[in-house]
């Protein structure tokens, strides 16, 4: 069986992870992995948490910061979803639009 998926993928922003964590845990895309206790994606849901964001910065040529990087405020979390899939009403408050030059992308976005 072969599961398309879009090649638009949802970015979402939180105050923090907690926050994340919160509004996932409560959202039908996710379910409770009994064993660890962790909120786990549905199966044709993918999920990356990419957390804090950092723009720019220097560092020589040892890898010792010259100028800091700019540390975006808040948490960033990427999601796919199976064409049939819909973003849940809950989370649609913390969708942000999509990035001219996103810090992380799908394979299926590859000339999108």
């Amino acid at each position: 069986m072969t599961h398309t998926y879009r090649t638009d993928p949802h970015y979402l922003h939180f105050h923090d992870r907690a926050a994340w964590l919160e509004s996932w845990s409560a959202c039908e895309l996710s379910r409770l992995d009994e064993e660890t206790g962790v909120y786990l994606p549905i199966y044709r849901c993918h999920v990356v948490e990419v957390g804090e964001i950092q723009k720019g910065g220097e560092w020589d040529e040892e890898g010792l910061e010259i100028v800091a990087p700019e540390i975006l405020p808040g948490y960033h979390v990427n999601i796919l979803l199976e064409n049939e899939l819909v973003l849940p009403a809950a989370l649609e408050q913390y969708l942000l639009p999509k990035p001219d030059q996103p810090h992380m992308i799908w394979s299926c976005e590859q000339g999108a």
